[in-house]
C-alpha cells in the first residue's frame, strides 16, 4: 500500500508542477532498454523535464545437480520522479541534468535442501543524473542517461528456523539507461 501511495503522490506532484512551470507542456510515455520493465511518464516544458517512473524487476532461477537443488527468487519495485533542467544543444538534441528521488522495495528468497531464507527491504534513493536526448521525429526520441545512485534501505531477513535479523544497508552505484520516449 505504501508503494501505491508514493506512486500516486509522485505522479500528482509531477503533473501539478509541470502546469506551474510553463504553459507549453508536452506529455509522453517511455521505456528503458535494460533489465526489468521501467516505464517513464515524461512531462516536458521549454526548460524542464519532470519524469515519474516505475520499475518492476523479477528474476527466478533454479539450480539442480546430482545431490541437491537450489531456488533463488528476486523481485524489485521502484517508483521515482526525476526533475531535470532541459537545454537544447542542436535542433533535435537536448541535454538534461538534475536528480531522481524515489522509493524502492525488494524481496529475495533462497531455498535449498538445508535452509530457506527470505529477505525483505525497502527504503529511499537519490540519483544525480545527466542525460542526452535526440528527437528522431516530433513525437519519438531516444535518450541515454547516467546516474550516481545512493540507496538507503532497511528490512528483515528470516530463515527456515524462524531466526530473524534486522538489515540496514547503504548502496552506491552507477546506472546507465537507454530510454525510448513517445511524446503526445
Amino acid at each position: 500500500m505504501k508503494f501505491f501511495k508514493t506512486l500516486s503522490f509522485s505522479l500528482l506532484s509531477a503533473f501539478s508542477v509541470s502546469h506551474a512551470i510553463a504553459s507549453e507542456t508536452s506529455y509522453g510515455i517511455g521505456t528503458a532498454i535494460n533489465n526489468g520493465l521501467t516505464i517513464y511518464f515524461p512531462v516536458k516544458t521549454i526548460d524542464y523535464l519532470i519524469e515519474p517512473s516505475i520499475l518492476i524487476f523479477s528474476r527466478n532461477e533454479k539450480r539442480t545437480d546430482d545431490t541437491a537443488s537450489q531456488k533463488n527468487d528476486f523481485d524489485a519495485k521502484e517508483i521515482a520522479v526525476g526533475v531535470f533542467k532541459n537545454t537544447a544543444v542542436y535542433d533535435n538534441t537536448f541535454i538534461y541534468y538534475g536528480a531522481k528521488i524515489g522509493y524502492t522495495k525488494t524481496k529475495s528468497s533462497d531455498t535449498s535442501v538445508f535452509l530457506a531464507r527470505t529477505t525483505e527491504e525497502d527504503g529511499y534513493f537519490i540519483a544525480p543524473t545527466f542525460g542526452a536526448e535526440y528527437r528522431l521525429t516530433d513525437n519519438f526520441s531516444i535518450g541515454l542517461d547516467i546516474s550516481f545512485k545512493y540507496i538507503d534501505t532497511d528490512g528483515d531477513e528470516t530463515d527456515s528456523f524462524n531466526n530473524s535479523t534486522n538489515i540496514e544497508s547503504t548502496d552506491y552505484r552507477t546506472e546507465t539507461n537507454i530510454i525510448a520516449r513517445y511524446h503526445f
